[in-house]
């Protein structure tokens, strides 16, 4: 039996807004995401069809992600669904990613 893999994409938490870094926090996700906190970042499980919400109608679950985590971190999921990955971390020592909006704070 093969072991199953899964891809990260990891980024800067620069792509963050400190109001974000606040909210993807487990206590304030709302039950909407798996989320992981390390002290210097956070790692998101991307939403899938179908192994997080296939009872739900996605476009009602989809608009309640993008409530929470905002535009940029859903193009962000996005980008890293396409490209494969089933986590998006975001740590303090990762590269900026090219294209993808960048905060101070």
């Amino acid at each position: 039996m093969n072991p199953e893999i899964q891809k990260v994409l990891v980024c800067s938490t620069s792509h963050l807004t400190e109001d974000q870094c606040n909210v993807i926090l487990p206590n304030n996700c709302n039950g909407h995401m798996e989320v992981i906190t390390r002290e210097y970042g956070v790692m998101i499980r991307i939403p899938s069809v179908i192994n997080d919400i296939h009872d739900l109608d996605f476009s009602k679950e989809m608009q309640a992600v993008k409530d929470i985590v905002g535009d940029n971190v859903m193009a962000l999921m996005s980008y890293a669904d396409r490209c494969g990955c089933r986590y998006l971390y975001f740590d303090c020592d990762a590269e900026e990613l090219e294209d993808f909006p960048t905060y101070s704070w």
